[in-house]
């Protein structure tokens, strides 16, 4: 499971008499950084225990699941089945999870080394997943089938300096909100 690790990690939150080199302004601040680090943490786990990282495929017959049991690649059988639309979920309930563990660890760290007075190891560990990560994050949430057809045709085109600027990043943000709302929004704003 992907979160077995990560969920095991243990926050001390500091109060104002335990900061290490932390000026005592910015404890509150650093505390709610962890808080956020630890809500997504939850929401990865949940995602896991839940199971909605799992992907069922229905077998149309039992010829297409001997043609899924001798296909040397998983991705080759979806396509050649026609079942791009579920490849891609596929993806998508496999990716980003994975991904967002990886920045959720990132984070940890920084938050850890941050707090040490560690500037630039705390830098460093922050550039990762917000300059990747957080790029084929959006991708995975706004457009799982470009996404799909990225990695499976051109993973090139999933590489950070491909994320255009800031301009296309803030378009992307507004994106993602834009379907989170339709999608989880009952009644539409």
């Amino acid at each position: 499971m992907i979160c077995l690790s990560i969920c095991r990690l243990k926050i001390i939150y500091m109060d104002e008499d335990n900061h290490d080199f932390l000026p005592k302004y910015l404890v509150p601040s650093h505390n709610l950084c962890f808080l956020n680090h630890d809500i997504l943490v939850k929401l990865l786990c949940a995602w896991e225990e839940a199971g909605i990282s799992l992907q069922k495929f229905t077998f149309y017959d039992d010829n297409d699941r001997q043609e899924f049991n001798c296909a040397n690649d998983v991705f080759d059988w979806l396509e050649n089945t026609g079942r791009e639309s579920e490849r891609s979920e596929f993806l998508k309930k496999v990716v980003f999870p994975a991904l967002l563990s990886d920045f959720l660890h990132f984070i940890y760290e920084a938050l850890v080394n941050s707090r040490k007075a560690k500037l630039n190891v705390t830098y460093a560990l922050l550039r990762k997943p917000i300059q990747e990560n957080l790029f084929l994050l959006e991708i995975i949430a706004t457009d799982p089938d470009l996404f799909s057809s990225y990695l499976i045709e051109n993973p090139l085109m999933l590489r950070a300096e491909k994320a255009g600027g800031l301009e296309v990043h803030t378009k992307r943000i507004l994106n993602v909100l834009r379907v989170i709302q339709e999608e989880h929004t009952p009644f539409p704003v």
